[in-house]
């Protein structure tokens, strides 16, 4: 499968763009040195490298064939990091590998995660609490994905289909896409893959399975179209809106989302002045949020409100995750 961003830790996989936490071509010839040169070298790169690369070896041992060394090797560092437990899960799942141990580090990574979460509040906002989003979306990315692997199809839908609602990540639309397939549900399964297309990068299996499916449809899907849906899934028309300006005026928000889906909390950041209290208006907006389960959990959203005096409402669109990078 092709290479996906995450599910590092959502901070660091959001603020500063780090890829996969799977090792590359060089781990794994590092890793095939050590079978060569003996123990004692094997030692000197666990006691020398970092947790995370600790991880990215014991992938590459997985990778080179000596699963055993490569389990054990994931396994220590999952002990001792707990804030790799994710990291672990997705290499398990991605290899077929540990799956009950791989659902037993993702769920806790998940809770914590959602427990988190459920603490942050609009007036107290810091920019951990906005690059965790990208962590929380990642967990239940690999969470779904470890279900998938076991079987659980039902399961696995709910919490990839959370993950892709909140990033409209493409290897989280791939990823929802062979749920579909797996569960019979061709026509979900065509609309998954193209939204993987749609968002740019998608993996290669995204676009061979598309073609496939939709090999002798009349009308094929638009990957133009497509672009737009994704577009439409940030945008939000208002067209009932109390107190609407009478000329052109814009704002930003941020909204706090709770299971419901609901908005629990609305806070005003930038912008027209006339629109500085427009949070009642926001707080009864039906804004596209999903939440796999009611456990405690929150995602807070960036968003600019924009009222047109030749449109009926006014329309708010959320920004994408990668894109919030201030409380300002």
């Amino acid at each position: 499968m092709a290479q996906r961003v995450g599910p590092i830790d959502g901070a660091i996989a959001f603020s500063c763009g780090e890829g996969h936490a799977g090792a590359g071509a060089g781990e794994r010839r590092e890793a095939e040195r050590g079978e060569i040169f003996g123990r004692a070298n094997v030692e000197r790169i666990w006691n020398d490298k970092t947790a995370r690369s600790r991880m990215q070896l014991g992938e590459a041992y997985v990778g080179a064939g000596n699963k055993e060394k490569g389990i054990a090797m994931l396994e220590a560092v999952a002990a001792a990091k707990p804030l790799l437990l994710n990291n672990v899960a997705y290499i398990f799942a991605e290899n077929n590998l540990q799956l009950h141990e791989a659902l037993e580090y993702s769920q806790k990574a998940v809770v914590q995660a959602e427990s988190d979460s459920a603490a942050m509040k609009l007036d107290n906002l810091k920019l951990e609490n906005l690059q965790s989003m990208g962590g929380l979306a990642a967990y239940w990315d690999t969470l779904g994905w470890v279900y998938f692997r076991l079987g659980q199809l039902e399961e696995a839908e709910k919490y990839l289909n959370a993950a892709w609602n909140l990033t409209l990540d493409p290897a989280g639309a791939d990823h929802l896409g062979q749920v579909y397939e797996k569960q019979g549900k061709k026509h979900e399964a065509i609309l998954a893959y193209s939204n993987a297309v749609a968002a740019g990068h998608a993996p290669d299996h995204a676009r061979e399975r598309l073609a496939e499916l939709q090999a002798g449809e009349k009308s094929p899907r638009s990957a133009k179209s497509d672009e737009i849906n994704l577009q439409d899934h940030r945008t939000i028309n208002l067209t009932q809106f109390p107190n609407k300006p009478s000329a052109h005026a814009s704002a930003e928000f941020f909204v706090l989302l709770a299971p419901g889906p609901k908005i629990a909390a609305v806070k005003f950041i930038s912008g027209s002045e006339e629109l500085r209290d427009a949070g009642q208006g926001l707080a009864a907006a039906r804004i596209s949020a999903v939440f796999p389960s009611d456990h405690p959990a929150q995602i807070i959203r960036r968003g600019v409100l924009d009222c047109e005096p030749e449109v009926a409402g006014c329309v708010f669109v959320l920004f994408p995750l990668a894109d919030v990078h201030s409380v300002n």
